[in-house]
C-alpha cells in the first residue's frame, strides 16, 4: 500500500522552525492552510507577532495557536471564528502579555454571548492599542466587546475604531445607555488618543466619545474623521456638543 505523502505542517517540525528568525516564522505560517499552521505552532516561546488575514478559524483551533504563543505581544485576527462557544475571557486569557491588538468586528458577535461576567478574572495590563476593525458603536455586542477591553486594559494608550454604521441605528430601548452605565466604573489612567473613521453623529457614537473623555485624564487628542462631508454648521455642532461634555483632561477634540 502508498504511504501518504506527508503535508507541509508534517515535514516542518515546530522544532526546527521555532530556531528561524521571526520573520522567517512569519512567512512560512502565512503561506500555511489555516488549520496547519495551528497544528505546527507548538511551543514557539519566542513568537512575538502573529497576524490573520481573511481566515475562517474554528474556537479550538484559535485557543490552541494562541496557548502556543506565550510571548505574543502583537496579534492581528482579521477573519472569522468558526463557533460561538469561544468566550472573550478565553481569547483574553491566551493574550497575557499582548501590547498590540486589531481584531476584527465580527468576532464580537462570536464572543459576546448572552453574558458577561461581573468580576473579569484577566487584566490584559501589557495592551497599549487597539484596534477594532468593520466594527459599529451603534451595536451592542461590539460596544460591549469594547467596553469589556477596556475594564481589562488599564494601561491602554490608543483606541483606533474603523466604524462601518449603516445610516440609521436601532435605537431599542438605548441598549448602548446600559452598557456604558454598567461599566461607569472604567478609569484609563493612560489613554492618550481615540481615532474613530467613518464617525458619524449618531446618539450612540457620540454618547461613547463623551464616555471616554469624562474617564481619561491623559487624554490628549480625539480624531474623528467622518466619512461623509458635514457642512461646517454640523461640525460645530458636533464640536460644541463634546466640548460641554464633562472631560477629565483638556483634550484638543479634531473633526474632519
Amino acid at each position: 500500500m502508498k504511504a501518504k505523502r506527508p503535508t507541509k505542517a508534517q515535514r516542518l517540525s515546530s522544532t526546527t522552525i521555532s530556531t528561524l528568525p521571526q520573520t522567517i516564522i512569519e512567512n512560512i505560517l502565512c503561506f500555511l492552510p489555516i488549520r496547519e499552521a495551528a497544528r505546527t505552532i507548538s511551543g514557539f516561546g519566542s513568537l512575538r507577532s502573529l497576524c490573520l488575514y481573511y481566515v475562517d478559524i474554528s474556537k479550538k483551533a484559535l485557543l490552541h495557536l494562541l496557548s502556543n504563543c506565550p510571548s505574543l505581544k502583537r496579534f492581528t485576527l482579521l477573519g472569522f471564528i468558526g463557533h460561538k462557544d469561544c468566550t472573550i475571557i478565553e481569547l483574553f486569557d491566551c493574550l497575557h502579555v499582548i501590547e498590540d491588538l486589531t481584531i476584527y468586528g465580527y468576532n464580537a458577535h462570536q464572543l459576546v454571548l448572552d453574558s458577561v461576567p461581573e468580576e473579569l478574572s484577566t487584566s490584559l495590563i501589557h495592551l497599549k492599542y487597539f484596534c477594532f476593525e468593520v466594527m459599529s458603536l451603534d451595536d451592542d455586542h461590539h460596544l460591549t466587546f469594547l467596553a469589556v477591553l477596556i475594564k481589562c486594559s488599564p494601561n491602554l494608550e490608543k483606541i483606533v475604531l474603523v466604524d462601518e454604521t449603516e445610516l440609521g441605528y436601532k435605537d431599542e430601548n438605548e441598549i448602548y445607555s446600559g452598557i456604558l452605565e454598567k461599566y461607569s466604573d472604567v478609569w484609563m489612567e493612560h489613554l492618550k488618543e481615540l481615532v474613530i473613521y467613518n464617525f458619524n453623529n449618531s446618539k450612540p457614537s457620540m454618547e461613547f466619545v463623551k464616555f471616554i473623555m469624562s474617564r481619561s485624564p491623559k487624554l490628549k487628542k480625539v480624531l474623528l474623521i467622518s466619512s461623509v462631508v458635514h457642512e461646517k454648521d454640523e461640525e460645530l455642532e458636533m464640536l460644541k456638543v463634546l466640548l460641554q461634555a464633562p472631560r477629565a483632561s483638556p483634550v484638543e477634540i479634531v473633526v474632519k
